[in-house]
């Protein structure tokens, strides 16, 4: 047996029409779902205030993104470049479709502040997923190119984030002669209110969280963006080094595991 037989070799790297399919068919999905949803807000819209609006269609954005996120293609080079490039294509897509539907009552402040906060909310969401895909499994986790459970975790615990004003808000006002911050903890762990302060909106203070939410009725004060900026950026960054590292003892791992096959017989 020659020692080439043993030796599974990288793929070579495909080629740009396969990466332009693989990566372009989930976008065009993906801007379809928040081109509809923007559709579908243009007559609300205009009882809405136009944070609200950007709000909403900003976070259609980085769900559809989330959701709908091909994985990672094989041989297609640093996977934190694909990271960033759909991530930004996402919001992209988002920032657009406000600036469409808002039109002269836009505040290109604001948008501006919102592509940003959701890009940097889908890449640590993105780099979520792919740190568990690069932990060792039975199964080769590079080769994974569907939307893995872990990926269907992420997206749940992003919504249960999000949702926390509602669901621990009772807990937060209950507890609040014990732990002063409880307040404004529940309403800083949320993605949507990163994304709202980036907007300019009061968050819990709109009719329908105000109606649903007893937070909006007490004193607090939301998360600064310079602040949120900070931490979206420490977090991408850890959350990015931590699954290179994965990757690298992973394939470290491979590399020991095939050294006894390159014994001669």
């Amino acid at each position: 047996m020659t020692i080439a037989a043993h030796i599974r070799t990288e793929p070579d790297p495909p080629g740009i029409g396969p990466l332009l399919v693989r990566l372009g068919v989930p976008l065009a999905l993906s801007a379809s779902v928040v081109i509809l949803c923007t559709w579908m807000l243009a007559a609300p819209a205009a009882k809405l205030s136009p944070s609200g609006a950007l709000l909403l269609v900003m976070s259609v954005a980085v769900l559809a993104g989330l959701m709908l996120w091909p994985g990672a293609v094989s041989g297609s080079g640093v996977p934190e470049v694909w990271l960033g490039t759909w991530s930004a294509a996402c919001v992209g897509i988002g920032a657009l479709a406000a600036a469409a539907l808002l039109d002269s009552r836009l505040d290109w402040g604001q948008l501006l502040s919102t592509t940003l906060v959701g890009f940097l909310v889908l890449l640590a969401c993105l780099s979520c997923v792919t740190l568990v895909a690069a932990i060792p499994k039975r199964r080769n986790a590079a080769e994974v190119r569907e939307f893995e459970p872990a990926g269907w975790t992420v997206a749940a615990l992003l919504a249960l984030a999000a949702a926390a004003p509602l669901w621990a808000g009772p807990f937060a006002e209950s507890n609040l002669a014990r732990w002063p911050q409880a307040v404004e903890a529940t309403v800083a762990v949320s993605p949507l209110t990163h994304l709202a302060v980036a907007a300019g909106n009061d968050l819990l203070r709109n009719d329908w969280m105000y109606a649903h939410s007893s937070l909006g009725s007490l004193q607090f004060s939301y998360p600064g963006l310079p602040g949120i900026l900070t931490t979206y950026l420490v977090l991408c960054t850890a959350l990015l080094a931590a699954g290179r590292v994965l990757r690298a003892r992973r394939r470290h791992g491979a590399h020991d595991t095939l050294g006894p096959a390159l014994e001669p017989a």
